[in-house]
């Protein structure tokens, strides 16, 4: 009896979730899964023993899944356009390889699932069998991939952390690795937060953002606080997340949210993140008189905090520096509750560099299997090479960032002529002590 058939005897699983069998590598028997159901079981185990980001926890995997269901319309997400590759060593699930198909002009690829949307990405590897992975492995579990799935031309893994992939691999044979153009950023916090806040800003700074708050409580009275109730966090996730977009649009800036009456999966992805409230993501609200004036999304996990998207009303000046504002409080409640971390994410925006002590470098990973997916591999590299060079080159960027710009503000005028305005909500008081 295999190690699956012992799983569904024991938990009474249908022969439908069973997984179809990959193949073997060292003693580690290879099981592929199209639905997101029996693998569950599997992710909590892992979850509980392996070092991981929050985007490889499951409740935003599944938020993905289902996301990109919603997006595709009633027929739903469809099987085989994600897969998840789950090992085995014994009865222990060991390794989890979370796959989607991607289609281009000269073949299909596999990449990681909601790749674009994750700042980090990569596999969910059991501690223990991390540490005797042999060089290498990450192919070899492709090239089995391949032989399934032979349609599937290449894989193209992106923002995968140096030291987070679970896989030691290197440039050999059809795998390549490449350093991204962009890098995450994070600072350590200490739990002292008034030294550490001196020792990190000046005090000529830290008396222009005080003056600043106070006065924005002089126009009302003004609280920052978690946001508690399952039903009040969703509202105000949904304008988060539509003051953001608004706010991209405006700019002339990528929107990869969407947009109210067209979310994109991003948008899908965090909504059903916030409603199946786990509270691996939190909800934080910058109030005035009751009323929501700014708001921060930010996931915690294990001893980190992570600053993920945050957003301000159109009446707040921006003269406040409200995003500074939101950022130095959850700084605040992070380190008086014994965070280690406070990680800015993807993204080389100079507010970042400016307070972070630690650069997170982040590789693409190809790999080709057949003459096509070299091709792909190509070019991929060649247009890694190109946005470099362009990141390189002030000028070039700033011509490109225009040009970009312009395009966005036509592109989104069609959809801001339709929308609605959203007017702010009302949430009741909630006290909240810290991040416990």
């Amino acid at each position: 009896m295999s190690v699956l058939q012992k799983f569904a005897k024991h938990n009474r699983c249908t022969p439908q979730e069973l997984g179809k069998p990959l193949g073997t590598i060292g003693n580690c028997h290879l099981y592929t899964f199209d639905v997101i159901g029996p693998v569950s079981r599997f992710w909590q185990t892992l979850q509980a023993n392996s070092p991981h980001s929050p985007f490889q926890q499951l409740n935003w995997v599944r938020s993905i899944v289902t996301g990109a269901a919603m997006r595709s319309g009633p027929s739903g997400h469809k099987s085989g356009d994600h897969i998840f590759v789950v090992g085995f060593v014994g009865e222990k699930p060991v390794l989890i390889v979370p796959l989607e198909v991607k289609k281009g002009l000269l073949g299909a690829r596999w990449t990681w699932l909601g790749e674009k949307i994750s700042d980090y990405n990569g596999p969910v590897v059991d501690h223990d069998f991390q540490a005797g992975i042999p060089p290498g492995f990450l192919g070899e579990v492709l090239d089995l991939l391949h032989g399934a799935y032979p349609e599937i031309h290449a894989a193209h893994l992106i923002r995968n952390p140096v030291g987070g992939l679970g896989f030691s691999i290197g440039n050999t044979g059809r795998s390549k690795l490449f350093s991204a153009e962009f890098m995450s950023h994070a600072m350590a916090l200490r739990q002292d937060w008034k030294e550490h806040y001196a020792k990190i800003r000046s005090a000529k700074s830290r008396q222009r953002l005080r003056s600043k708050y106070c006065a924005l409580k002089r126009a009302g009275n003004l609280s920052f606080r978690r946001v508690r109730e399952h039903y009040s966090r969703q509202d105000a996730t949904r304008q988060i997340l539509t003051w953001k977009s608004e706010q991209l649009d405006i700019m002339g800036a990528r929107n990869r949210f969407g947009r109210q009456d067209d979310p994109g999966l991003l948008w899908h992805a965090i909504e059903e993140s916030v409603r199946r409230d786990d509270r691996s993501l939190e909800v934080f609200g910058l109030f005035q008189d009751g009323r929501l004036i700014a708001g921060m999304l930010a996931f915690i996990t294990g001893d980190t905090f992570y600053y993920f998207v945050s957003s301000y009303s159109p009446e707040v000046s921006r003269k406040h520096s409200i995003g500074t504002l939101l950022f130095v409080k959850t700084m605040e409640l992070a380190a008086r509750a014994n965070f280690k971390h406070y990680d800015f994410l993807i993204g080389d925006e100079t507010y970042k560099s400016d307070w972070c002590d630690t650069h997170i470098i982040l590789q693409h990973f190809t790999h080709a299997f057949t003459w096509r997916g070299r091709l792909i591999c190509a070019a991929i590299a060649l247009r890694l090479s190109v946005k470099k060079f362009i990141i390189r080159h002030g000028e070039i960027l700033k011509a490109v960032q225009i040009a970009q710009k312009q395009i966005t503000l036509l592109k989104s005028l069609n959809f801001r002529s339709r929308a609605t305005s959203v007017s702010p909500v009302k949430l009741g008081k909630v006290k909240a002590k810290g991040l416990s």
